[in-house]
């Protein structure tokens, strides 16, 4: 399986660039002071060739041997996961991060011995239940456990 984000959120800075590209030029023609059409256009050119694309090309591939993650910005990409075979068991819990928020955990143990903790992504996040059941049909113990 693969998960991508819904139309409608990739959509979302496409509108963003299109609203603030608008008012850029607007306010550029009407002889506004050029630093905030300059913003407006900086906001467009920021939605629409950074935060669209980088969006629209996160997946998360679920697969018999494998969950991996692609995420980050498109010239970025940042890849996390790992391979069933090699894993024990996983604990699916919270942790705080520097402003004092909870986001999901999962801390991998492997066979080996060797922990690993992955901060799985918004993508990953949102289809958590459904990941988690099928990681436990193909095997895997997977108990979720309270905030670290």
């Amino acid at each position: 399986m693969i998960y991508t984000f819904p139309f409608y959120i990739v959509t979302i800075p496409i509108a963003v660039a299109l609203l603030s590209g608008t008012i850029g030029v607007y306010l550029a023609r009407k002889r506004f002071p050029s630093r905030v059409s300059i913003v407006a256009l900086a906001i467009c050119v920021l939605s629409a060739g950074i935060f669209a694309p980088s969006i629209a090309i996160d997946k998360v591939e679920l697969n018999e041997e494998s969950l991996y993650q692609s995420t980050g910005f498109w010239f970025s990409r940042t890849v996390k996961g790992f391979d069933y075979s090699e894993v024990s068991s996983i604990a699916v819990t919270t942790a705080k991060d520097r402003k004092g928020r909870d986001y999901e955990l999962w801390v991998l143990s492997y066979q080996d011995g060797q922990t690993l903790s992955i901060d799985p992504g918004d993508l990953w996040v949102m289809h958590s239940e459904e990941i988690i059941g099928f990681l436990r049909a193909k095997g895997l113990q997977i108990a979720r456990v309270p905030s670290m």
